[in-house]
């Protein structure tokens, strides 16, 4: 399994959203935030390389979101 971050997609407000997948791969990782924001009335297409696979072979802190507009 690997871990995508997404911090580009429409949410509620105006503001920052970020979100994790963890998935066979980029594809699904697609597929199942895509499936998460439609059960939250978001419905909307992510794009391939709104995804960014994250490197789980180092130790490392990642800031999703730090409210900056």
């Amino acid at each position: 399994m690997k871990l995508f971050s997404c911090n580009n997609f429409t949410g509620f407000y105006p503001i920052g959203c970020a979100a994790i997948v963890l998935a066979e791969n980029k594809e699904h990782a697609r597929i199942l935030l895509e499936d998460e924001l439609k059960k939250d009335y978001l419905p909307q297409k992510i794009e391939l390389d709104q995804l960014i696979e994250v490197n789980m072979n180092k130790r490392k802190a990642i800031i999703l979101d730090w409210g900056n507009y």
